[in-house]
């Protein structure tokens, strides 16, 4: 955590303390006397308090899911936006920043496939060996969805799904927030996938409340195939890449 104020620039030792799942750093200057130890030094006016979410990136992710936040995420997709799939007034939010119709569902993303059939009524036998299989990012859409916003229902009430394979800052999120989160891609107005974090539009990075790192910058994202699986086993392809 970076700090601007030219008066920390006195700061001799910082000693800090722990409360909780509280970190609390307080600044302290030297006194100027000799043998300066904990009793000769005086705290400054300025008290710096890291919470525990503050130093946990993950925790701070977790709470924002938590509380209704809109999160702003990296994925193998590309950088996407990201709500709790059962909070309505984020999941509009998220349709807001992306000027999508209500009418046009946006997809959820769950940590593994046993998370299927939390999701819809019933999962065709052939839908796992495609998901477990594929080597790209998948979206697959399904009928009968269930336990998730209204507005991520499709007309027909269907659900698009994407099972996030490779461990990541997301599958830990997943699994740590143990529930279903809305999984959007950000693109650019030719929709394409955008690469990096700086050439996402200051209108959605100004409106998250949190933004993750890039970890892995070396990796070019790629739109996910959606592909459309009846409870039949018919197989419709949406886009493919």
């Amino acid at each position: 955590m970076g700090c601007k104020s030219t008066e920390l620039n006195r700061v001799k030792k910082i000693v800090p303390i722990t409360f909780g799942k509280s970190y609390i750093c307080f600044l302290a200057q030297d006194s100027g006397k000799a043998g300066v130890s904990r009793k000769n030094l005086f705290f400054s006016s300025f008290i710096l308090i890291l919470t525990y979410s503050q130093l946990n990136p993950l925790q701070t992710a977790y709470e924002c899911l938590k509380t209704g936040g809109v999160l702003l995420l990296p994925a193998d997709t590309g950088w996407c936006l990201a709500c709790d799939a059962r909070n309505d007034a984020a999941v509009q939010r998220i349709q807001h920043l992306k000027n999508r119709s209500t009418t046009t569902p946006l997809t959820v993303a769950v940590p593994v496939v046993g998370w299927l059939s939390e999701h819809t009524t019933q999962v065709p036998d052939i839908a796992w060996d495609i998901i477990e299989f594929a080597e790209r990012p998948l979206t697959t859409v399904f009928s009968n969805g269930k336990n998730v916003s209204p507005s991520l229902l499709a007309v027909d009430g269907s659900i698009a799904i994407r099972v996030i394979r490779q461990p990541s800052f997301l599958t830990q999120l997943l699994t740590r927030f143990n529930r279903t989160i809305v999984l959007t891609t950000v693109m650019t107005a030719e929709q394409k996938v955008i690469q990096k974090q700086t050439d996402i539009p200051e209108a959605i990075r100004s409106q998250v409340d949190y933004t993750g790192e890039a970890t892995d910058t070396k990796t070019a994202y790629q739109a996910a195939t959606i592909l459309r699986i009846e409870v039949n086993g018919e197989i419709k392809f949406i886009r493919k890449t």
